[in-house]
C-alpha cells in the first residue's frame, strides 16, 4: 500500500539543519561539528548545563562558540596560543586591511529530539558590543548576523529557515549590557542543529543624539575582553528554562599611527621674497627691509589609527662666498587633510597668500586621526646674502616626530636646498610663431563625409570642421622708447606692435578650393574662467620684476588688452570690415572669472559671450578672414576658431570622386608682425610650409600680395575625410539597484539579488553635424536599421531570472552609463515590445538560458548623434533584468560568477558582427568571451544555413561576495521557469519547463557514502489532493555531482507508480538497483512512460569508493515538462504534482562504524495553469475617456491558417478558412467588455456595432495573445490594421498604472464627422511595454570608443 505524503519530514533518522555564515571573499567557514572543534576555528568549549526540572536538560547537546577570523598577519589578524583573537589593524575601517577591524565568530547549537520548542522558546543570546572606548562606552557595532532581522523576517516565505534575530537592551539606558537574541519563528521537535555567523565591528556605534559615530582611535591601543560568550536558552511548555553557556572567548585590538612619508620643498613664483609683503598677513616689523625671505613646505604623510601629536624642528641656512647664515623663523603656518576634511590645505605655490600664518603647529593635537599634515616654515636671511652676480645656497633641515596618544612614535627627516643668483636687467629678444590645427586634435579624422559629399545633391551643405588658429608672439622688444638704451625696464611698454592673422587658403586633396566649394560661417573667441597660460585663452603679459627681483612675464589687467578688428573677404574683393571685437572685466557674476567679451558688428549690433565663449557669425560667401590688432605687451597670444562648412559642389564632387577611403581637407593660415612704424619684422625669404604638393599654391598667394620673397609666417591644419565609420557593440554591467549597491544580499530568501543590463548597437559615426534619419543610412549604404533583435543569456549555474522584471529599450549607449550611477529605470523614447522565454538546461550545459526578443514598434529605430563635431546614428536596444544567486548556488558554485550574452540583430549583417555557425572567427578573440562555453551559442537559432554576420557576444564576471546563512539539510525544492528561486511549491503554465532540485547533506558530525538518490517521479499520494497530474522528464544535470569527484550512474523505471514506495525500509527490493523488474541503467530513449529515476553515486571518478564529507553537498536537478494539453480542466480541479524523493547511505560520525540510513525529506507541490490570458477593456468616449459607452458589438476571431497572420482585414460574415469565430461581446453599462480564456495565438477583433450616437470604425485591430509574459503589454499586444481607403481606427490606450481590478485598457468611440485616424504610432501607445525612456541630450560616439 502506497504512503501519503506528508509536509514534513519521514526519516529513519533525524533530518538535520544547520545555518553557516560566510563572509566576503573568504572561504566557506569551518563548522564547529559535535565531536571536537575544527582545526581553523579558534578558541576553547565549555558546555554548562542547568537541570531544567528534568524536561529540558536532555534536549540541549551541545552549544559552542569559535573565531572564525582568518589568520593573516599580513593583514593584522592573529591568534594567541590560548586561542585568543588578535587584531592588529594597520589604518583604519575605511581602508584595504577593514578585515582587522572586525571579529568574526560562529555559534553552534545541537539539540536532541523531543516535545515540540514552540516559537520564541529557543534563544541564543550573543552580546551586542564587544569593543569599548577609553570611557567605557560602546565603539562598535553589529555588523553582521546570518540570519535576518524579526522585521525582515517573512513567515511562510522561508520554508524551514525559521530563525531571526531581534535586540534586547535589557530594560536600562546603558548600551553596554545590550544583546542580541536568536531565537525560532517555527516549532522544532526533530533532532535539531544551527550554526550562524556573527561579525562584530570595531567602530561604527553612534551613541542616542549623536550625529558622529565612533572610531577605532576612540578604543586604548592594547584593549582586550576575556568574557565574550553565547549563552543558550530552551524553555519547555511548563515556562522551565535550560541555560546552557559556551567557553569565553576573548579579542584584543592594538592601534597604532607612524609618519608614512615626508616631503620638504621650498616654495616657488617666487623661490625668495627680496620684500616684505604685506599679503602674509602679519604686521611689518621695523628692520623688515634688512632681510630676504625664503619658504619651506613639510609635508607628512601618515598612515594609522591612533590620536598622535606632531612637533616640527626646523633650521634654515644661505651660504655664499663661504659664510654661512643662520635664518630666523618668522612664522609657522600648519594645516591638515583628514576623513572630515576639516582644513584642506592649500598649493604649496599659494600658501604665504594665506592669511592664517603665525599658527604654531605645536599647537596640533588632532581629534580625529589625520592622513595628511603639512607645515610651512617662513625663515628670514640678512640681506647680505644676496648680491648682484654672486650665488647662495639655501638650505633646509626639518624633522618631525609622531607621538601617539598610546604610545606610538614614528621620526621623519628631510633636507632641502636651492641655488640662487640675483642677476642684472636684460630684455628678452623677440620671438614669433602662428600654429593651426582641427579645433579638438592635432591629428584627427572626419568621418562620414566623403559619403556624404558624393551622395547629397549639388551644392548641398554637408557639414563644418573647426580649426584652431593661434598667435604666439613675444614682442616687447618693439614697445622700447624712442630714444632710451634699454638697460631698465621702464623703458619698455611705450610703443604699440601690430599683430594680422590671415585664413584664406583651403584645399581638398591637392587642389585649392573656389568660391562655391567652401565658406568661413564662423569666428569663436573662448574666454578663461581665470586668466592664466591655457592654450586656448587669449593672454596679454608684461615683463617685469617679481617679489623677489626675478624677471619674468606677468599678466596684465584685461581692461589693458586691445581691441581685435574682424575682417573677411568674398572671393577676390577687398577686405570688408565684420567688427570689433573687446576683452573687458565685469562684476556680473553671470561669467566665469569676471571676464568677457563683447563683440560689436559694423551696423552697431552688440553680441557678448557666455561663460566659456562667443560665437561671430560672418556673412556668407566669406572665403578669407583677418583678425588685426595692436598691443604694448612683452608677450600676446591670440587663439581664434574658424569654421569651414563644406559643399558638394561639382568641383569637389570631382575632387572626392577619384579618392579611395580617405582624402586630406588643409587649411593654411599667415601671420605677420608689425612695429610702430609698420615695418614688417617676421619676414621670411622662403615659404614656411613642408607640404609640396601645395607649396607652388602658396608661394603664388604670397608673391601675388606682398612681392617676391617676402613670405609670412605659415601654419598649416590636416584633416582626413572618410567615409562613415561603422562599429558595433556589446556590453554588459552590472546595475545599481534601489539600495544604491550592484548586489543586495536578501537574507530572508536566502540569497543574493543583482541587475543586468546588456546593450547590444551598431553605430555609423560621422563629423557633420545633423543626425542622420534611416532613410539617409540607407541612401549612403551605411548600416541597417535594427527594428527587432534578440538577446541570449547563458546565466551562471544556479542563478534565475525574475521574468517579470525583463524590460527592453530602443537606446543608446548613454543609457547604460547612467544606470549604473542611477537606480531608476530609464524612460522610453521609442515604443519597443519584447517577448520573454526561459529554457533550462540549455543544451545540458545545467544553466538557463534566457531569451529575450526585442522589437521597436516605430517606423525607424535610428537614433541620431549629433554636435558640434561629431554626428550619424545609432540602432539597437537595451535589455534590464533582475537575478537572484541562491546562497545554496554561493555554496555548490562559488561566489564568482561568468555571465555569457550573445545579441542576435534580425536584418542582416551589421558592422563588426560574427556568424552564429562555430566557423574560424566566430567569437571574439579578446577577452570579451571565454571560449570553454562555444558550443552553447553554436546556431543559436536553429538555422544553420543562417550566414548573416549579425551576432554580437560579451560576457560579465560578477562576484556575490555576501554574508551567507545557508541551510544543511536535505531537502527536494522545485522551480518554474518564471520563478526567481527553489521553494516547496510553485505553479507551471501547461506545456511549460520546471525542475525539482534534490539536496543531498551529511548530517553534522557524519560523513556518508554508498549514496543513491530515488524520486518518485510525483507517485506521492495525499487524501488532501485526490486530483493528480504527472509530468515527463526532460533532462537531468549531474554536474554538480561530478565536480564533487562521484561518479554518478543513472537509472530508470517505467513500473506502475502506484507499487512503487521507496522510502518504506521494508522495499529494500525496490530500491536495489539490479533489480531487472525495476531498473534499467542508462537514459531511455523517450522519458515518456518513466516513473521513478535512481542516481546512483556510490563510485567516485578515480574508481574508489565516493564518500561525501561534512559540509558538502550533492545538487542534481532534474528538468520536466508539464502536460500539454488538458491544463484548463486540471486547473478547474485544483490538481497537483505531489513528489517526494528518498536518499539510502551509508554514515557514520567521527570515524566510528558505518550504519544504514534512510530518509525521505518533506514533499514538493506543483499546481497547473491553463495556458489561457484574459482581454478586456473598457469602451469610452473619445471627447471624455472617464464616460463609459453601453451597447458597442464586438467579434473576436482567431488564426488558425498556416504561418503567421497575414494582418489584413477579415470579413464578419465570411471570414474564410483560416479564421474561426472565438466569441462575441458587448460593452455593459460600465463600457465594460470582456474575452476570457484566450490561448497563445493571434486574433482579429471587430466591431460590428458603434454605440447609439456614435460612428462604426472601418478598420479592425490585431491581438496577439501569449499568457506566458509577465507584462500585461506583452501579454496583450494590439496593433490598428485600416479600414477601407487606408483609414486606422481608434487607438487603444494602455494605462499600466491602473487600479488593481480594473483594465488598463480604454478603446474610444468617435461622433460623426470627428473620427481622427489614429495610426501606427497612436496604437504603439498600447503596445509599449509600459516604458519610457528620453535622451538627455545627444550622445557623441567619439572615435574608435570601446565598451
Amino acid at each position: 500500500m502506497r504512503r501519503n505524503c506528508i509536509t514534513r519530514a519521514i526519516t529513519s533518522f533525524a533530518l538535520v539543519s544547520a545555518l553557516a555564515l560566510t563572509l566576503g571573499p573568504s572561504p566557506p567557514p569551518q563548522i564547529a561539528w559535535r565531536g571536537g572543534a575544527s582545526s581553523n576555528n579558534r578558541g576553547p568549549r565549555e558546555v554548562a548545563s542547568v537541570d531544567g526540572a528534568g524536561r529540558a536538560s536532555d534536549r540541549i547537546i551541545s552549544c559552542e562558540l569559535v573565531w572564525t577570523n582568518k589568520e593573516d598577519e599580513g593583514a593584522g589578524i592573529t591568534y594567541d596560543s590560548d586561542g585568543s583573537l588578535v587584531l592588529s589593524p594597520i589604518s583604519d575601517d575605511n581602508n584595504n586591511d577593514a578585515n582587522a577591524t572586525k571579529a568574526s565568530a560562529q555559534v553552534s547549537l545541537s539539540l536532541a529530539a523531543g516535545d515540540a520548542i514552540e516559537p520564541g522558546q529557543l534563544r541564543i543570546r550573543l552580546p551586542k558590543h564587544i569593543f569599548f572606548t577609553r570611557d567605557g562606552g560602546p565603539s562598535g557595532i553589529i555588523m553582521d548576523v546570518g540570519v535576518p532581522p524579526r522585521g525582515d523576517y517573512e513567515a511562510g516565505q522561508t520554508g524551514e529557515k525559521g530563525l531571526y534575530y531581534i535586540e534586547d537592551g535589557k530594560g536600562t539606558d546603558t548600551p553596554n549590557d545590550d544583546e542580541i537574541v536568536i531565537t525560532n519563528a517555527n516549532p522544532i521537535s526533530d533532532p535539531y542543529e544551527m550554526s550562524c555567523g556573527v561579525v562584530w565591528g570595531a567602530s561604527g556605534y553612534k551613541a542616542p543624539g549623536s550625529t558622529s559615530a565612533e572610531h577605532i582611535c576612540d578604543i586604548q591601543s592594547g584593549y582586550s575582553k576575556k568574557d565574550i560568550k553565547a549563552i543558550a536558552e530552551l524553555e519547555d511548555s511548563t515556562g522551565k528554562s535550560e541555560t546552557v553557556g559556551t567557553a569565553p572567548l576573548a579579542v584584543s585590538l592594538t592601534t597604532t599611527a607612524k609618519l608614512y612619508t615626508m616631503d620638504l620643498r621650498h616654495t616657488k613664483g617666487p623661490t625668495i621674497y627680496l620684500t616684505w609683503q604685506d599679503s602674509w598677513g602679519l604686521d611689518r616689523p621695523d628692520d623688515a627691509d634688512d632681510y630676504v625671505y625664503v619658504a619651506w613646505s613639510a609635508h607628512v604623510d601618515t598612515a594609522g589609527n591612533q590620536k598622535y601629536h606632531l612637533t616640527y624642528n626646523s633650521e634654515a641656512t644661505a651660504v655664499k662666498g663661504g659664510n654661512t647664515y643662520k635664518g630666523d623663523v618668522v612664522a609657522w603656518y600648519g594645516g591638515k587633510s583628514t576623513f572630515g576634511t576639516k582644513n584642506v590645505p592649500v598649493s604649496t605655490d599659494d600658501i604665504l597668500d594665506c592669511k592664517a600664518i603665525g599658527r604654531d603647529p605645536n599647537e596640533l593635537l588632532y581629534d580625529v586621526i589625520a592622513s595628511y599634515e603639512w607645515v610651512i616654515t617662513l625663515y628670514r636671511f640678512p640681506i647680505a646674502v644676496v648680491e648682484d652676480g654672486k650665488e647662495t645656497t639655501f638650505e633646509c633641515t626639518t624633522k618631525v616626530d609622531l607621538a601617539g596618544l598610546d604610545g606610538a612614535a614614528s621620526t621623519q627627516t628631510r633636507t632641502d636646498s636651492f641655488d640662487y643668483l640675483k642677476q642684472g636687467f636684460s630684455y628678452p629678444p623677440g620671438k614669433y610663431g602662428v600654429e593651426k590645427y582641427p579645433h579638438e586634435s592635432y591629428d584627427i579624422q572626419e568621418y562620414s563625409v566623403l559619403d556624404l559629399l558624393r551622395g547629397e545633391d549639388p551644392g548641398t551643405l554637408v557639414g563644418s570642421i573647426t580649426y584652431k588658429n593661434t598667435t604666439d608672439n613675444y614682442g616687447g622688444m618693439l614697445t622700447q622708447e624712442t630714444g632710451t638704451d634699454g638697460s631698465n625696464v621702464e623703458h619698455f611698454g611705450k610703443r604699440s606692435w601690430e599683430v594680422e592673422l590671415i585664413d584664406d587658403m583651403v584645399f581638398l586633396g591637392s587642389e585649392r578650393l573656389l568660391p562655391g566649394d567652401y565658406q568661413f560661417s564662423n569666428l569663436s573667441f573662448s574666454i578663461p574662467p581665470t586668466i592664466g597660460p591655457s592654450d586656448n585663452n587669449r593672454l596679454e603679459q608684461e615683463y617685469k620684476a617679481d617679489a623677489g627681483g626675478n624677471y619674468g612675464y606677468g599678466t596684465m589687467p584685461v581692461r589693458e588688452w586691445q581691441d581685435v578688428g574682424v575682417f573677411v573677404q568674398k572671393g577676390t574683393s577687398t577686405w570688408e570690415k565684420v567688427g570689433t571685437a573687446h576683452w573687458t572685466h565685469t562684476s556680473d557674476e553671470d561669467y566665469a572669472g569676471y571676464n568677457r567679451i563683447d563683440f560689436t558688428y559694423e551696423n552697431g549690433d552688440v553680441v557678448h559671450s557666455d561663460a566659456l565663449s562667443i560665437e561671430i557669425a560672418l556673412p556668407k560667401g566669406s572665403m578669407a578672414v583677418k583678425l588685426q590688432y595692436k598691443t604694448k605687451a612683452g608677450y600676446s597670444r591670440l587663439p581664434s576658431n574658424v569654421k569651414v562648412e563644406l559643399f558638394s559642389s561639382d568641383h569637389v564632387k570631382g575632387i572626392v570622386g577619384s579618392a579611395t577611403s580617405s582624402t586630406m581637407l588643409t587649411n593654411i593660415n599667415s601671420m605677420r608682425v608689425l612695429d610702430a612704424d609698420g615695418d614688417w619684422v617676421n619676414k621670411w625669404s622662403e615659404v614656411s610650409i613642408d607640404d609640396d604638393a601645395l607649396r607652388d599654391d602658396v608661394v603664388n598667394r604670397d608673391v601675388e600680395i606682398y612681392g617676391e620673397n617676402n613670405h609670412p609666417q605659415h601654419s598649416t591644419g590636416y584633416a582626413e575625410l572618410t567615409g562613415f565609420d561603422t562599429s558595433s557593440i556589446c556590453s554588459k554591467v552590472a546595475l545599481k539597484l534601489e539600495s544604491g549597491s550592484t548586489i543586495d544580499n536578501d537574507a530572508s530568501n536566502q540569497c543574493a539579488h543583482a541587475r543586468y543590463g546588456v546593450l547590444a548597437l551598431s553605430a555609423a559615426e560621422g563629423s557633420v553635424a545633423g543626425g542622420l534619419t534611416g532613410e539617409e543610412l540607407e541612401r549612403y549604404g551605411v548600416m541597417p536599421d535594427q527594428k527587432s533583435g534578440t538577446f541570449y543569456d547563458l546565466l551562471p549555474k544556479g542563478m534565475t531570472v525574475d521574468v517579470s522584471s525583463v524590460k527592453a529599450y530602443a537606446v543608446g549607449p548613454n543609457k547604460i552609463y547612467e544606470l549604473r550611477s542611477n537606480t531608476r529605470l530609464p524612460e522610453q523614447e521609442k515604443s519597443t515590445t519584447h517577448r520573454v522565454e526561459v529554457f533550462d538546461n540549455w543544451r545540458g550545459s545545467g544553466r538557463t538560458m534566457l531569451k529575450v526578443k526585442a522589437a521597436c514598434e516605430e517606423p525607424s529605430n535610428i537614433y541620431g548623434m549629433d554636435s558640434s563635431q561629431n554626428a550619424g546614428a545609432y540602432t539597437g536596444f537595451l535589455v534590464v533584468y533582475d537575478v537572484s544567486y541562491s546562497w545554496e548556488s554561493i555554496r555548490a558554485y562559488g561566489a564568482a560568477t561568468t555571465n555569457h550574452v550573445a545579441y542576435m540583430a534580425d536584418t542582416g549583417d551589421i558592422p563588426g558582427g560574427y556568424l552564429d555557425d562555430g566557423g574560424a572567427g566566430r567569437y571574439p578573440s579578446d577577452k570579451s568571451w571565454d571560449k570553454s562555453i562555444v558550443g552553447y551559442f553554436d546556431e543559436i537559432d536553429g538555422d544553420a544555413v543562417n550566414q548573416s554576420r549579425n551576432m554580437l557576444f560579451k560576457y560579465l564576471g560578477l562576484e556575490f561576495n555576501v554574508a551567507t546563512s545557508t541551510e544543511l539539510t536535505t531537502n527536494k525544492t522545485v522551480r518554474a521557469a518564471q520563478d526567481a528561486a527553489y521553494g516547496y511549491e510553485t505553479s507551471v503554465y501547461e506545456g511549460n519547463g520546471y525542475s525539482y532540485k534534490l539536496r543531498f547533506n551529511p548530517q553534522k558530525g557524519s560523513e556518508q557514502k554508498d549514496i543513491v538518490l530515488y524520486d518518485e517521479l510525483e507517485g506521492c499520494v495525499d487524501s488532501g489532493h485526490p486530483d493528480q497530474w504527472y509530468g515527463t522528464v526532460a533532462s537531468i544535470d549531474l554536474s554538480q555531482l561530478e565536480a564533487m569527484g562521484a561518479e554518478p550512474q543513472l537509472y530508470y523505471s517505467r513500473a506502475d507508480r502506484t507499487t512503487l514506495d521507496f522510502a518504506q525500509e521494508g522495499n529494500a527490493g525496490q530500491r536495489a538497483l539490479d533489480n531487472p523488474d525495476i531498473w534499467t541503467k542508462g537514459e531511455p530513449d523517450s522519458w515518456q512512460g518513466v516513473t521513478a529515476i535512481a542516481i546512483d553515486c556510490r563510485a567516485s571518478a578515480n574508481g574508489g569508493d565516493f564518500t561525501l564529507k561534512e559540509g558538502q553537498m550533492l545538487l542534481p536537478i532534474v528538468y520536466m515538462r508539464a502536460p500539454n494539453e488538458g491544463g484548463l480542466e486540471l486547473e478547474r480541479k485544483g490538481a497537483v504534482a505531489l513528489n517526494q524523493m528518498t536518499v539510502e547511505s551509508q554514515s557514520r560520525y567521527a570515524n566510528g562504524d558505518w550504519n544504514a540510513s534512510l530518509m525521505t525529506p518533506r514533499n514538493t507541490v506543483v499546481h497547473i495553469k491553463a495556458l489561457v490570458a484574459d482581454f478586456s477593456f473598457t469602451k469610452v468616449a473619445a471627447e471624455d475617456t472617464s464616460q463609459p459607452l453601453e451597447g458597442a458589438a464586438f467579434k473576436l476571431f482567431s488564426w488558425s491558417g498556416a504561418g503567421n497572420d497575414p494582418g489584413t482585414l477579415v470579413d464578419p460574415n465570411n471570414p474564410g478558412v483560416d479564421w474561426a469565430l472565438q466569441t462575441e461581446a458587448s460593452s455593459e453599462a460600465d463600457g465594460l467588455v470582456s474575452f476570457a480564456g484566450l490561448r497563445k495565438g493571434s486574433y482579429r477583433l471587430i466591431e460590428t456595432k458603434a454605440p447609439n450616437g456614435y460612428s462604426l470604425p472601418t478598420g479592425q485591430w490585431k491581438v496577439e495573445v501569449d499568457p506566458t509574459q509577465a507584462d500585461e503589454a506583452a501579454r496583450i499586444r494590439i496593433t490598428s490594421i485600416p479600414g477601407s481607403g487606408g483609414s486606422q481606427p481608434p487607438a487603444f490606450a494602455f494605462n499600466d498604472a491602473a487600479p488593481e481590478g480594473t483594465t488598463p485598457h480604454r478603446l474610444p468611440n468617435m461622433r460623426p464627422m470627428n473620427i481622427p485616424s489614429s495610426g501606427g504610432r497612436g496604437t504603439a501607445l498600447f503596445i509599449a511595454a509600459g516604458l519610457g525612456l528620453s535622451l538627455v541630450g545627444a550622445y557623441v560616439w567619439r572615435r574608435r570608443q570601446q565598451f
